[in-house]
């Protein structure tokens, strides 16, 4: 699947799928961080953002798996 496909998938979803109640759902968390990975690929500031906005809406705060990913994606 082409790498803009992706990106336009993962950005759907996290648009469709509500943030209240989801916050602490580590599928919901996972679809943000492959949207990240997904965006890393073509834009650095837009992944870095996604970051932040995941840090600013306390979304997956309590996952090592956003830490694990976001510095994953610094060091690269």
């Amino acid at each position: 699947m082409p790498q803009a496909s992706l990106v336009r998938i993962f950005e759907w979803a996290t648009r469709t799928i509500p943030r209240a109640g989801n916050s602490k759902n580590t599928d919901y968390l996972w679809i943000w961080l492959q949207y990240a990975r997904q965006q890393g690929r073509e834009s650095e500031e837009d992944a870095r953002d996604t970051f932040k906005y995941l840090k600013a809406q306390r979304i997956g705060e309590d996952r090592a798996e956003l830490y694990y990913a976001w510095a994953a994606f610094e060091i690269t």
